[in-house]
């Protein structure tokens, strides 16, 4: 009974230990922007995660909070690969999630 409440309590404090994930900082971002519900930022993250390389995800998550990033800064740092990963990225998940990604 005890590793069952030891567990579960380790997880969650080992979770806060290294600040928020990369789908927490897409789901932030994305509810502060106003425009979409939970659960569509909860599908964006989602399908980020599933769809794109972990490192591409981690340079969407890191431009998302960057105010100050511009599209073509976050274009110009990632590579014609991973920047026709994250166009198909785009163009797919606003209909999978019902999103206007315009």
């Amino acid at each position: 009974m005890r590793a069952v409440l030891v567990i579960p309590t380790l997880v969650i404090l080992l979770a806060g230990c290294g600040g928020q994930s990369d789908t927490a900082k897409l789901v932030k971002a994305c509810m502060q922007d106003g425009e979409a519900t939970r659960a569509q930022c909860d599908c964006f993250a989602t399908q980020a995660e599933e769809t794109l390389s972990p490192e591409l995800l981690s340079k969407l998550a890191d431009a998302i909070e960057d105010d100050e990033a511009s599209n073509s800064e976050i274009m110009a740092d990632i590579g014609m690969e991973d920047a026709g990963a994250l166009m198909g990225f785009v163009l797919s998940v606003g209909t999978t999630c019902n999103m206007d990604m315009s």
